[in-house]
This record gives C-alpha cells, sequence and structure tokens, in this order.
C-alpha cells in the first residue's frame, strides 16, 4: 500500500489537472498543468505526473480528503494561471495578499472578523480614496 503522503500527491495533481482541462487537447491541458503547477507545486518530474494521473486505485484515492479552503486556493491559481501570464499572476496574487493584510488590520482595529463584505469594502474604499494606482504600484506598509 502506499502512503499517505504519496497518496495525497496523486489526489492533488489529478484535482489541479482536472481544473485545467480543456475540450479539445488533453495531452496539450496536462503538459500545461505539469509545467506550470504541478512540476514546482509537488516536486514532481513529467513522467511522474502521467504516473499519478494514470493512478488505477481509485478506491485508495476516494479515501483522501482535500480540504474545501486548499481546493478554493487552487482552483483561484489555476484560473490566473491559465487566464494571465506568469508575471502578471504573481503581480495579482501579491496585491490580494496586500489586500487581505490591509482587511486583516482593519478588522483586527474594530475587533472583528475577516469576511468577504469587509473584504470588498476595503477594496472599495481604497479604490475610491487612493484610486487605481494604489493597485498597481509597488506594496508599501499601507493603512
Amino acid at each position: 500500500m502506499k502512503d499517505k503522503h504519496y497518496l495525497y500527491r496523486v489526489a492533488v495533481t489529478c484535482y489541479v489537472d482536472s481544473l485545467f482541462y480543456e475540450t479539445g487537447n488533453a495531452r496539450r491541458c496536462h503538459d500545461r498543468c505539469h509545467s506550470l503547477i504541478t512540476q514546482t507545486l509537488c516536486g514532481i518530474g513529467k513522467s511522474t505526473c502521467r504516473n499519478y494521473l494514470r493512478y488505477d486505485r481509485s478506491e485508495l484515492l476516494a479515501e483522501v480528503r482535500i480540504p474545501p479552503a486548499l481546493k478554493e486556493l487552487l482552483h483561484l491559481y489555476v484560473l490566473l494561471v491559465t487566464k494571465c501570464p506568469q508575471t502578471q499572476t504573481a503581480a495579482l496574487l501579491q496585491e490580494l495578499r496586500r489586500l487581505l493584510e490591509i482587511a486583516l488590520r482593519h478588522a483586527g482595529r474594530q475587533g472583528s472578523e475577516l469576511t468577504a463584505d469587509l473584504l470588498l469594502g476595503v477594496s472599495l474604499i481604497l479604490f475610491e480614496i487612493k484610486g487605481p494606482d494604489f493597485f498597481l504600484r509597488a506594496p508599501k506598509n499601507e493603512a
């Protein structure tokens, strides 16, 4: 029997690969997925990735649970990687992290929890006060 870490890598690789799928050219999708995400994320080569995608013990994989929060993060990352150039993806993720840090500090000062509404509200306020350039320049210690 394979160890849990192996099965988890297989499950994550298969999940991310399924998010990359586009009708018409499955091999291209698998190759893009490997070169853009799973190679770095799981530290695996192309042939290992192919072996993971052909893993034939579905009953063992069915027992592996990828946490919903991780699935959402992977889905967000795949969406950005597939729709934006790599440099733009990195910049967008940095801005998202920066925005989250500001919203978390704001929530902490108010003694409340971070919610989607608070994050959106902080984003709109920053956009209104500081303009779109705030989101397009190098990060500093804001707010």
